[in-house]
């Protein structure tokens, strides 16, 4: 009866012990899915503001691109003061 007993304690702390193991692998595993899934993130939002800001800076460089060729190429206006007058 005694051998009983004392088998039975050791399985029921082996048990214990299991459990307790196998909840702080569980919570281990929660934790290393959330800090995966924030880096994720975190490198997605990065990617995300360093496109947009290539894609800003890429639209102001063809705007002064536009802007220096419109002032290159365009003909200045004539004033009605600097007109030739008619003969």
């Amino acid at each position: 009866m005694a051998f009983a007993f004392s088998l039975g304690l050791w399985l029921g702390g082996l048990l214990s012990v299991t459990d307790t193991a196998s909840a702080v692998a569980l919570l281990g595993g929660v934790v290393g899915l959330g800090l995966t899934t924030a880096r994720m993130l975190r490198h997605w939002i990065v990617r995300r503001r360093i496109q947009a800001i290539r894609q800003h800076r890429d639209r102001q460089d063809q705007l002064a691109d536009q802007e220096e060729r419109r002032q290159r190429y365009s003909v200045p206006a004539t004033t009605p003061g600097s007109a030739r007058p008619a003969d």
